[in-house]
Order: C-alpha cells, then sequence, then structure tokens
C-alpha cells in the first residue's frame, strides 16, 4: 500500500490529494483552479427544503442489484 502512495508522490492516506491528482488527470489542470467573482458562473439554490417527495420515489422504486453489468470505461486524454 505505501508503494502506491509513493508512487503518486503522496503522504500515505492523502486522500484530498489523490483526489485531486485524479481529477486533473481526468479533466485538466485548471479544474482545480477556484473561480474569480468577475468569472462567468452559475449559482445553484435550493427553493425548498421538502424532501417528502425524493422519499417517496425511493419507497416506491424498484431497486435491484445491477453492479454485475456495470463496467468501467476509461477514456484516454
Amino acid at each position: 500500500m505505501e508503494t502506491f502512495w509513493n508512487e503518486l508522490d503522496l503522504e500515505q492516506n492523502d486522500w484530498l490529494g489523490l483526489a485531486s491528482k485524479l481529477l486533473q488527470e481526468l479533466f485538466c489542470k485548471e479544474f482545480l483552479t477556484p473561480l474569480e467573482q468577475t468569472d462567468a458562473f452559475y449559482s445553484l439554490e435550493v427553493d425548498h427544503l421538502n424532501l417528502s417527495k425524493y422519499a417517496q420515489m425511493i419507497d416506491e422504486a424498484n431497486i435491484h442489484d445491477d453492479l454485475d453489468v456495470v463496467t468501467s470505461v476509461y477514456l484516454p486524454e
């Protein structure tokens, strides 16, 4: 396990560093650059805090395990 972290040049159990490296590898280095107030961005806001609709959806859902048919896809840069 220690070689895993050493190969990535990270301290052991540096989960934030690992997530940062994976996101930069998947997207680009600029992906983690914070937005400035002058940048164009969209704000997401919650209009209400009523979870009953979502609880009802989960209650009525036909939930089953499909992990045996799932495959991961790696898209190189």
